[in-house]
């Protein structure tokens, strides 16, 4: 421990395990100078002093930790500074502002030229040419379309997705999603969400922004049906119909939380399988083979089938449909797979591998611990769903335990005879005349029903998976030892005599 002598007060706790130090400790020493510890056991350790930065706020800090390298690129105009957190930045030499973030990234080909089209917090479309011929170091976006200058996003650039062989599309924070021509640069039209009319602002998200879009790349010429798949605001899923300046063909929730902001979406190649990540975990399948494909629809498509892969937000999805495999990554520090209809893989880094062509080694129907324990996973519930209180549900039995004495009262007034006794028609449940008389084959088919086998939840099927034990062959309760009697039983051996009078016996019949 080290001890500040004016103060008397433990500065350091060196704990051998936290800081890899083995053996006993023979001797120590602090360096003024380096501002080093040392300490001397069975090998030799150096512990710095690292001094915490002041948090005043009158002093500005360009890290939180000691800076350690920060070096000037004259081609970007940049300034890189590292530090000893593993902290990378990137600063704008000229603004003396950090760069821009880029938020997403597609590529294009077009007219046998290849692209790259990046948007981010600039709020611009920038766009790099991939030609093998010209390969520079340093490049520079194209000039901008004019309609992205004058016309452009007004709040920062959170999604960029393309349609072949003209169409893109850019959603932004404020909700607002821009539909371009690839060729020309013009804009095809500014859509945005209506307001919701018949729902209260306390049961939506608050959050406006469109975080996530798609094409439908089958129905770019089919000018009456919709084109494009968005993830909010709200955290709805909408349909839209890009053409003839747009319009709003289907609205819904696709999460079992209906304020739940949708973090990531996914289509099958053959565009009738829609995949939905939320910022819960769960993820959904919905079938959109013939949704708002010839007219807008009021209701929902129908729901293939959903679960929670994570307990914390779905950051992407990507389909291996060759083996019918999604991969899912998630804030929660975890990458796992699963088949299309739900079942788990597994999570990449842990100790058991699986083999995607034998479905024998998936932990199906086994599900993720974390995801198992969470609150979150428990099946919906009116109570916990926040719709009713627990003191409404006792309420509500109260009185129809009230009702229930009432008829009970009205019975019994009807069964009184003439001379006011009261009939006694309950049966018996020992005579042979009650109706609720059981056998043993009756017991027998209720057992054999198990009806724990119908239950969809997660936790059920570690029951009907449980190993049952094992037949040894000895006898358990349900069997008794029979017992046999001897057949022919020797006749008992009489004792040798020692009287003086009597000769020896002999038992075995040797005579000498």
């Amino acid at each position: 421990m080290v001890w500040d002598i004016k103060d008397q007060v433990c500065m350091l706790t060196v704990r051998p395990k936290a800081h890899k130090i083995r053996g006993d400790l023979h001797s120590s020493l602090y360096n003024n100078m380096s501002k080093v510890f040392v300490i001397a056991t069975d090998l030799m350790a150096m512990i710095t002093h690292k001094a915490k930065a002041n948090g005043h706020a009158e002093i500005v800090l360009t890290h939180n930790e000691a800076v350690r390298v920060a070096h000037y690129n004259p081609a970007f105009k940049h300034i890189i500074s590292a530090s000893d957190g593993s902290v990378v930045k990137l600063w704008d030499y000229e603004t003396e502002e950090g760069c821009d973030e880029v938020t997403d990234v597609t590529y294009v080909e077009m007219n046998k030229n290849r692209y790259i089209i990046s948007v981010g917090w600039d709020r611009h479309i920038n766009i790099f040419s991939d030609s093998g011929e010209n390969i520079h170091h340093v490049q520079h976006p194209m000039p901008r379309w004019p309609d992205d200058v004058k016309k452009g996003h007004k709040e920062d650039i959170l999604c960029v997705t393309s349609c072949p062989p003209t169409l893109l599309a850019t959603s932004s924070y404020d909700g607002e999603i821009i539909v371009w021509n690839l060729v020309s640069g013009h804009s095809y039209c500014h859509i945005k969400a209506p307001e919701f009319q018949d729902v209260r602002e306390d049961e939506l998200d608050e959050d406006n922004s469109v975080g996530k879009i798609l094409f439908i790349p089958s129905r770019r010429l089919i000018k009456d049906s919709a084109q494009l798949i968005a993830s909010g605001p709200k955290g709805c899923i909408h349909f839209w119909k890009v053409f003839d300046g747009g319009e709003l063909y289907a609205r819904f929730s696709c999460s079992h939380h209906f304020r739940t902001f949708i973090s990531s979406l996914a289509i099958s190649s053959d565009d009738t399988t829609l995949f939905v990540g939320d910022a819960l975990g769960f993820v959904s399948v919905w079938d959109i083979e013939s949704y708002c494909l010839e007219e807008p629809a009021e209701e929902p498509p129908t729901l293939i089938g959903s679960w929670r892969a994570h307990v914390k937000t779905v950051t992407s999805m990507n389909l291996v449909e060759e083996q019918s495999v999604m991969i899912t990554s998630s804030d929660d520090c975890t990458v796992r797979l699963w088949t299309t209809e739900g079942h788990y893989i597994g999570t990449l880094g842990q100790q058991t591998p699986w083999d995607i062509y034998n479905s024998a080694t998936f932990l199906h129907p086994m599900v993720p611990y974390d995801v198992l324990i969470d609150p979150l996973s428990l099946p919906n519930h009116p109570v916990l769903d926040g719709r009713i209180s627990v003191h409404d549900v006792i309420h509500a039995e109260s009185l129809q335990d009230g009702v229930g004495r009432e008829e009970e009262e009205e019975d019994a007034r009807v069964d009184e005879d003439v001379n006011g006794n009261r009939k006694n028609d309950a049966p018996s449940h020992n005579g042979p005349s009650s109706g609720f008389v059981y056998n043993d084959e009756m017991i027998a088919q209720e057992i054999k029903k198990k009806p724990y086998r119908e239950g969809t939840g997660k936790r059920l099927r570690h029951e009907k998976l449980k190993k049952p034990p094992k037949d040894r062959g000895g006898p358990n309760t349900y069997q008794g030892l029979k017992c046999f009697d001897l057949d022919d039983e020797p006749a008992p051996m009489t004792p040798p005599t020692k009287h003086k009078d009597k000769v020896l016996d002999d038992p075995f019949g040797i005579q000498f």
